[in-house]
């Protein structure tokens, strides 16, 4: 599917601006892949498609240990936009294929 693929992504975190490279894997309405930050590297599975919207749940390493967060996100072509939802609070995000 076109969303397949590697993203630089940058998520608007109370910290400042976090950059990770998110690889989608879409099968049906499935997703999986990979998130790897400066922090180190999350895969994840059982995430869903519907049309344009993605979400998906990752356990995310970060200075306090590993944070649930999970990203809904619409696609547009090759860009991507919407929210990160961690634990503390909701960040918002964009991400283009790279």
């Amino acid at each position: 599917m076109a969303f397949d693929g590697t993203y630089k992504v940058v998520v608007q975190s109370p910290m400042g601006p976090q950059e990770s490279k998110v690889v989608l894997k879409i099968d049906g309405t499935s997703v999986s892949g990979s998130s790897e930050s400066m922090m180190g590297k999350a895969e994840f599975s059982g995430g869903t498609v519907n049309g344009n919207e993605l979400e998906w749940s990752a356990q995310i390493p970060s200075p306090k240990g590993l944070l649930a967060i999970t990203f809904k996100v619409t696609m547009n072509g090759d860009k991507m936009s919407g929210q990160a939802i961690t634990p503390f609070g909701p960040a918002t995000l964009e991400g283009t294929k790279i």
